[in-house]
């Protein structure tokens, strides 16, 4: 038995077949026998163990080399720009893929700012198979912030009582009822449209707040300031009721989050004298009409008394 010649293969090839030659001297029912004998696939010479035998009791045995070599380099797969919300943990994404060997992954990162909560992650992704074949990808991750702050509660009036003639506006800032929140940032910028300090009359007074994060994105909140020179009739711990259209010409309509029998409705202009009583005695009901056509234009505090006569909401109007 005589093995073949030196062979070369790529290890991501079929496994090679041993090849070799057998003397007329064997009986036709030889049996032929071999073992792949791998040393390395990075060049090293390995070689086929062949045997053969027959009924005869002959028996020989022989070498194949054989050169087992990767000069492919590992595919990384990978996608170059990806981006993320604030508040995730950047990490790369991506997947390796050899046709030989085990890989091995080294990542070096580069943070570019561009504000505290939105910034690019530059990961460079090195790929090393066992035969020293390489690969490199380069992968950019965005962190965004673009969701900006919220008010988790905006009042629809703000009233302050008053025994003087005026009064200066207050900073607002800290007041929780707001329930500001951000999804990244923790200092939020918050800034009103009427400035503390301002000096105010007795009337209605639109008012926008407005929140900012770190990366500029703004939330804003509507309202309506109520100066009144009725001491203690208007506080501002009630329910703030729904009402529409509002400003409102022939009238406005009211919707309670149940329906209920015996409620009432009062409504005082901003002296604390009541203009209007509007009895809602429809039963079941969760939308009423309230006529408001004989009002003067301006603005009025709406109150809501349940059947026992106790104030369970209260909104401001403007009457045009």
């Amino acid at each position: 038995m005589t093995p073949g010649s030196l062979v070369y293969v790529e290890c991501s090839e079929l496994e090679p077949q041993p090849s070799y030659t057998l003397g007329s001297s064997w009986e036709s029912d030889a049996v032929v026998t071999s073992e792949l004998m791998v040393n390395s696939t990075c060049g090293d010479t390995s070689y086929f163990l062949i045997t053969v035998s027959d009924d005869m009791g002959h028996f020989a045995s022989g070498e194949q080399q054989i050169i087992i070599n990767d000069t492919t380099a590992p595919e990384i797969l990978f996608e170059e720009e990806v981006t993320i919300a604030c508040g995730e943990t950047p990490s790369p994404q991506y997947d390796v893929v050899d046709n030989c060997a085990a890989v091995e992954v080294v990542i070096d990162e580069l943070i570019v700012p561009d504000c505290i909560d939105s910034y690019e992650v530059i990961y460079t992704i090195l790929a090393v198979d066992v035969c020293g074949n390489e690969n490199v990808a380069t992968q950019v991750m965005s962190v965004v912030d673009s969701i900006a702050p919220v008010f988790g509660n905006c009042p629809d009036s703000i009233f302050f009582n008053t025994d003087m003639a005026t009064i200066d506006m207050l900073d607002l800032s800290e007041n929780s009822n707001f329930e500001i929140s951000d999804n990244c940032a923790e200092d939020i910028a918050f800034d009103q449209s009427i400035a503390p300090g301002t000096t105010l009359e007795v009337g209605s007074y639109p008012i926008e707040f407005t929140l900012m994060d770190n990366c500029g994105n703004v939330g804003t909140c509507q309202s309506i300031v109520v100066v009144s020179t009725s001491v203690g009739l208007f506080e501002n711990d009630l329910e703030t009721l729904s009402i529409y259209p509002n400003p409102a010409d022939e009238r406005f309509y009211l919707t309670l989050d149940v329906s209920s029998d015996g409620h009432s409705l009062l409504i005082y202009d901003l002296d604390g004298r009541l203009v209007l009583q509007h009895g809602l005695i429809q039963a079941n009901e969760t939308r009423y009409s309230v006529p408001v056509q004989d009002l003067h234009s301006g603005s009025y505090v709406v109150e809501l008394l349940n059947s026992q006569g106790n104030v369970i909401g209260r909104t401001v109007f403007v009457k045009e």
